[in-house]
């Protein structure tokens, strides 16, 4: 067992004859921590913290220099253990999900360390400190914007103390003069600066996070920096040209431009030239080829990254903050049931006559999830049978429907896994028939309310079984003989795993048999791929 205490001891500048005494045995010490108390390491740097921030005693030249040297040292565990949340790395007997509330407290905390001394330097400015200051200033808003990011990541609505706190940080920053000069904020890093990490963030919230998967939220902040020179950040409205406002002396996100968002306090982006460079690299990725600004990605991810840049540029465009739905949504108020994944939806459609159990008389509380958790059916496809509701389900609340979606809520349980991109069917009460959708909005208040918007992309799915022609085991998948997006004419649903694009297929539904090959896939899921198909023969 390490010697965390010493190592405490040791950031706090406390001599020590044995142990972690110094600098260097602190450095020493860092390098042969084992992968497995890293996460206990970080845990005592959190509470070092907590303690520095709520004590008012300390010097602010002994804060600055201890706030600093802890996030220094703090820099491998993080780094480590947001790659164990990633699943890139492995602890042992450590969930991934359960390193998150560690690395959230810590961004927590050192934002928080930053901010206090920021303001200690205000109340008592000391020339001494001033070289120190624009540090301090840029490391403390990256961590407010970290919480942001991941918050967006896990589709959890951004705590307005975030966003006065990164407005005023940026605030303070030009009214001392040092918002665009550039800094190195950790050691071999290329330089930034505060005004391009301020708008990094404000750009990320209008890439509209809640419509996109955290893998996708990552490479977008990856990209930023490269683009950020592209956006025009100004301090005088000039409502032809720009699109977006932000006001700093508010709680607020930046949202769209409106004519009384006038004041001293107001900066407006003007976004022309980014979303005309995101265009140029769509076209290039559409040509198979990846600029070196996008990193090193696999070429057989060009259809999903190309979508992508086509999205964040629409969302920063002109067409994009002016366009309208493009059906008509209706107010409702009804109950479905739903069931995640394309293997829970195969049950369904393996036993159509499956009961769902009714839930209790008593109403849930509002900390209570509406999910009745019921046995496991078996699937013999046997309509005489009255089996269970076999996979988990989840009881939402419609609140609006269109021709090709609905708009729900429910009730969510601390490890709530519904992402962007997920494959549900639903079931309204007293209805024979459920529909298949895909998740496309999503968001999570504090309280536990998730708001999901759902695309409808059948009314009349079909289970098919596919064969290999080349041997491989049959498989099951759905097929949709018409979608209320008619873009999309038929097409099935096939898990990730069992598609590649020309492979031949026997396809079985309905006493009737049919040799196919699978076209390119209409749209990628995580899990699962939307492809149309040619039929070669009628067997």
């Amino acid at each position: 067992m390490f010697d965390f205490k010493g190592m405490v001891d040791a950031l706090f500048g406390r001599d020590s004859k044995q142990g972690v005494h110094d600098i260097k045995s602190a450095t020493t010490w860092m390098e042969q921590l084992p992968r497995s108390d890293m996460q206990q390491a970080l845990v005592e740097i959190v509470k070092a913290l907590n303690g520095l921030n709520h004590n008012p005693k300390i010097k602010a030249k002994e804060r600055f220099r201890t706030v600093l040297y802890l996030d220094e040292k703090a820099q491998p565990l993080e780094r480590y253990l947001i790659a164990v949340y990633q699943g890139d790395e492995f602890i042992p007997e450590v969930q991934p999900r359960h390193v998150l509330p560690t690395l959230m407290s810590f961004w927590h905390e050192m934002a928080n360390g930053y901010k206090v001394c920021i303001k200690q330097y205000s109340d008592s400015p000391s020339r001494a400190l001033e070289p120190q200051l624009e540090l301090v200033n840029l490391r403390a808003l990256h961590y407010f914007a970290m919480q942001a990011k991941w918050a967006y990541c896990r589709y959890v609505e951004v705590d307005s103390r975030i966003w006065r706190n990164t407005h005023k940080l940026y605030l303070y920053a030009t009214t001392e003069g040092y918002h665009q000069k550039p800094l190195t904020m950790f050691e071999g890093q290329k330089p930034t600066t505060i005004e391009a990490e301020y708008l990094r963030l404000l750009m990320l919230h209008l890439a509209i996070p809640e419509k996109r998967r955290a893998e996708q939220i990552e490479l977008l902040d990856h990209w930023l920096p490269n683009w950020i020179s592209l956006v025009q950040f100004e301090n005088h409205i000039k409502p032809h040209r720009q699109l977006f406002a932000v006001n700093l002396d508010d709680a607020r996100p930046p949202t769209k431009l409106r004519r009384n968002m006038v004041g001293d306090r107001y900066r407006y982006f003007q976004t022309d030239d980014l979303v005309a460079h995101v265009q140029k690299l769509v076209e290039k990725v559409k040509q198979g080829k990846f600029p070196p600004e996008l990193g090193d990605l696999d070429s057989g991810r060009a259809p999903a990254i190309g979508q992508l840049l086509s999205e964040v540029a629409l969302a920063w465009s002109r067409d994009g903050v002016n366009l309208a739905r493009r059906h008509e949504r209706t107010s409702t108020n009804k109950r479905v049931r739903v069931v995640y994944s394309l293997d829970d939806i195969i049950k369904l459609m393996h036993s159509p006559n499956l009961k769902m159990r009714e839930p209790e008389n008593e109403a849930p509380t509002s900390n209570q999830m509406k999910v009745q958790f019921v046995g496991p059916a078996t699937i013999t496809g046997d309509k005489d049978k009255n089996e269970l509701f076999a996979p988990d389900h989840e009881e939402w609340i419609v609140e609006n429907e269109s021709v090709t979606g609905i708009g729900a809520n429910y009730r969510a349980a601390f490890d709530d896994a519904l992402e962007i991109g997920e494959l549900i069917g639903a079931k309204a009460e007293k209805d024979t028939k459920f529909a298949v959708g895909i998740v496309r909005r999503l968001t999570k208040n504090r309280e536990g309310k998730v708001n999901v918007g759902v695309e409808l992309i059948s009314q009349t799915p079909v289970l098919v079984e596919l064969t290999p022609t080349d041997g491989s085991h049959p498989f099951f998948a759905v097929y949709a003989p018409e979608s209320p997006n008619p873009q999309l004419g038929r097409f099935m649903v096939i898990p990730a795993a069992q598609y590649e694009a020309e492979r031949e297929l026997i396809l079985s539904a309905q006493s009737k048999r049919y040799r196919i090959h699978l076209m390119p896939p209409l749209e990628a899921l995580p899990d699962n791929v939307l492809a149309n198909f040619k039929v070669l023969e009628k067997l």
